[in-house]
């Protein structure tokens, strides 16, 4: 049989010896060279072939937050280069990929009703509601848990520019939430096209939540049949204790927690947003880290007016430094934040030839002060630096980096939402100072995962600005030849796509970058795998197979190909997702292209081999035990025949692997289900070294033994029938 991999029946090589199952692709693997393409014409994947399946990509990524109901999402994706702290570190791992499904479990913890819900969820009977109110009122955590209660087989984000007169969309027995619906689609829509669209999600079984932004109201009739005004913020008490309750446990709701002036606070009758924040700070407060009237203070200063304030009164360039510095990497260590804020001057002096660029400018009627003298080595403690920031350190904590532990000293302002607060007013007030951020972002180091921290933020503020060239730095950053921009250029997207008006411009980019220079195919294929793809997973399968299919020989392709391979497995890492991408390898490997079968045999084997040194998709051990509890088994066991028939030694050794973890009750009824689908030259090769390896379970002895009996009464059939048929 041809091995798909190349060079005819040569077996392709197994795993590397002492590969690090960390990094995103091969180690050894660099980005392809002019001299290199000369020499080596043939296929790329060739050379990836039984290397890549034992190096998982890491790719993490931080979704929309429900309990605030804003947003963060991105990704990480490590290059392939060595790295101690690859797939460990806590700094990277706290990006994190929660799927749209997934944020249904965390909006339940922490939802309580407000009046106007009920009512909407009576109007979701005929399958669709528009959620129309205030911005900050509650809709989108309203709106996951009128899907959450319906108990749906799959909930699904679409884009707030959806066409909704046409519905080829939908599938049967989705929930589908579009949040903040385009003003332009709004108002084109009339009674009939919504009868229509309540009909289409009807036929499949499924529903459709719209949330609106106050004043903007679809001509849907008079009636309004599905319109649902969301006005008044939930009870504020009521919504504090399940917060209270999700972030200490059940017990939470402790009476020297909330005292006169809290209940004061409450009697505003503030968002969810701000109350989830009071909880953040309650919270804080129950675990020692500051006192109650500390964090009184902190919820009566409002970090919207607070940051003017505080850019105003931090006047020297070096508690400025420090400041951003704090505002860009809230919650990091201490000497990492010092180092970023060293960082930020140099950078300043490189850009403007003086580090005092970023102070405050000398009154006009004060005569400049002449040069300061060199700064004592006792000069002002961390304290008095941190005073005058306004911030502080929290208590020591333990994060673990590889194979080992250390403390860290996480850094805060006193005001929470202070960070975004300022760095929202720096991005819109001060242009030059954007600009020298902006450079400063891009050359954050990789160390602990600061350049993904810095890359969201920039991100984030991207969705602070107005005009069509928002998102330019960030192409910037995709088309270069470092993977570090390129990674950062992935986290910038993902995190301003969270805006629903960028997300429309984002999308529009990649369907461009899939076919366009490799860099920008890296760029898009690495998007797909983290909360972007997530909540797009027909789009984002959908190019990742386009990707997939350009020639192995193309420029670039390897780096790919790893990049296809990555958000596959990180895609999978979503149980409500996991079909989708099995069925989408199923397609590539049966009826894909060459390139793309390819990439699906290498996908396949990087998904379902066991890694005990790593948190994998499965628990360790228990992989044949969970599929059949997903209902997955089936499907996995079609792929193996056919990956068994195309490409043996690779499939054979996660078989065993699989053995040697696994109950022998588990793996007998995952390897009948493979055995079954008929003989072929991969099980036979299977059956034979399981019996020379000698099997002890009597439960896989039965599973073989059967197997061969059944194979054997096939082929005694069939040459019945071909005698018959010759007379």
């Amino acid at each position: 049989m041809e091995n798909p991999m190349g060079g005819g029946e040569t077996p392709v090589p197994g795993p590397r010896e002492g590969a690090d199952p960390g990094t995103g692709g091969p180690p050894e693997i660099e980005p392809p060279q002019e001299q290199q393409e000369q020499e080596n014409s043939g296929p790329v994947l060739e050379h990836l072939a039984g290397k890549v399946i034992s190096n998982i990509g890491n790719l993490t990524i931080k979704a929309k937050n429900v309990t605030l109901g804003s947003s963060y999402g991105g990704m990480h994706a490590t290059d392939g280069e060595d790295s101690e702290d690859a797939g460990e570190d806590d700094a990277a791992r706290d990006l994190r990929l929660v799927p749209l499904g997934q944020q249904l479990q965390e909006a339940r913890r922490v939802f309580y009703a407000p009046d106007w819900y009920w009512g909407a969820r009576r109007k979701l009977t005929g399958r669709l509601v528009f959620l129309q109110g205030r911005p900050g009122v509650g809709k989108y955590t309203a709106a996951l848990n009128l899907l959450a209660e319906l108990h749906l087989k799959d909930v699904l984000l679409l884009e707030s520019d959806q066409e909704l007169t046409e519905f080829s969309w939908i599938e049967d027995g989705c929930g589908y939430l579009l949040e903040k619906l385009v003003r332009e689609r709004a108002a084109a829509l009339r009674e009939e096209d919504a009868l229509r669209l309540a009909a289409a999600l009807d036929r499949h079984r499924s529903y459709l939540v719209v949330t609106l932004d106050g004043g903007i109201s679809p001509q849907v009739g008079d009636h309004k049949k599905y319109l649902a005004s969301a006005e008044s913020y939930p009870d504020p008490h009521r919504v504090l204790r399940r917060h209270l309750e999700h972030l200490l446990g059940e017990d939470a709701w402790l009476d020297d927690l909330v005292d006169a002036r809290v209940e004061e606070l409450l009697k505003e009758e503030p968002p969810p947003g701000q109350v989830a924040r009071m909880a953040e700070e309650l919270a804080r407060v129950h675990r020692g880290e500051e006192t109650l009237d500390e964090a009184v203070d902190a919820l009566r200063r409002r970090a919207e007016t607070e940051a003017p304030r505080l850019l105003g009164k931090c006047a020297r360039a070096e508690d400025r430094a420090r400041m951003l510095a704090v505002a860009v990497y809230e919650g990091r260590d201490w000497s990492l934040v010092e180092q970023e804020a060293r960082r930020l001057l140099d950078h300043v002096t490189r850009a403007r030839g003086t580090p005092e660029a970023l102070g405050a400018a000398p009154s006009p009627s004060e005569p400049e002060s002449p040069p300061a003298p060199p700064e004592p080595v006792f000069g002002d403690t961390r304290e008095q630096r941190l005073e005058r920031i306004e911030a502080r350190c929290a208590p020591f904590r333990e994060e673990r980096r590889g194979s080992y532990r250390y403390r860290v000293e996480p850094v805060c302002f006193r005001v929470h939402g202070l960070a975004e607060a300022l760095l929202k007013h720096v991005w819109r007030e001060h242009e030059a100072a954007r600009e020298l951020l902006l450079g400063w972002l891009a050359d954050a180091p990789k160390d602990h995962g600061l350049h993904l921290v810095a890359a969201h933020r920039a991100g984030e503020m991207a969705r602070q600005l107005s005009g069509y060239q928002v998102l330019k730095p960030f192409r910037e950053w995709a088309r270069s030849d470092d993977s570090r921009l390129r990674q950062m250029a992935a986290e910038a997207l993902a995190a301003a796509a969270e805006d629903p008006v960028l997300a429309i411009q984002v999308r529009e980019r990649f369907r461009r970058w899939v076919r366009a220079g490799w860099q920008f195919r890296w760029t898009a294929a690495t998007v797909c795998g983290g909360s972007f793809g997530a909540s797009r997973p027909q789009l984002a399968l959908e190019w990742l197979g386009e990707l997939a299919s350009y020639p192995s020989e193309a420029d670039g392709q390897a780096e790919v190909v790893k990049a296809v391979i990555s958000s596959l497995q990180q895609l999978f890492t979503a149980p409500t997702l996991r079909r989708r991408v099995l069925d989408t390898l199923r397609e590539w490997i049966e009826g894909g292209t060459a390139v793309q079968r390819k990439t699906g045999l290498l996908a396949l084997a990087s998904i379902l081999k066991p890694d005990p040194r790593r948190s994998r998709f499965f628990r360790p051990g228990d992989l044949p035990g969970q599929l059949q509890q997903e209902g997955l088994e089936e499907l996995v066991a079609g792929l193996l025949w056919q990956a068994l028939n195309h490409w043996y030694e690779p499939f054979r050794d996660v078989i065993f692997d699989w053995m040697n973890q696994a109950s022998g009750q588990a793996m007998a009824g995952l390897l009948e289900k493979v055995l079954a689908q008929g003989e072929s030259s991969g099980t036979a090769r299977l059956v034979d070294d399981l019996e020379r390896q000698g099997v002890p379970d009597p439960d896989l002895t039965r599973v073989l033994r059967e197997a061969r009996d059944a194979w054997l009464r096939d082929m005694a059939a069939q040459i019945g029938q071909m005698e018959m048929n010759h007379g």
